[in-house]
């Protein structure tokens, strides 16, 4: 999967879905998708806590960004 997003010719488009699991919780989902329209699950993460307000939901999405610069894909 790495591969294939860092060789992408264009760039990858970042998509964000919520929903809530079995356990009511809210998650926020991030899939990549590669110029071709190829998708990739990247992660899922917690948000429960952070509904209120955008500010956390924000420090997560930051968190992601970073975390696929690192791995030079974004």
């Amino acid at each position: 999967m790495e591969i294939a997003l860092r060789e992408d010719p264009v760039n990858i488009i970042l998509t964000f879905d919520g929903w809530m699991n079995v356990k009511s919780e809210q998650l926020l989902g991030v899939v990549l998708m590669t110029s071709e329209g190829r998708p990739f699950v990247w992660k899922a993460a917690d948000i429960s806590s952070e509904r209120e307000t955008h500010l956390e939901v924000m420090e997560k999405t930051e968190a992601m960004i970073a975390d696929l610069e690192k791995k030079y894909i974004f």
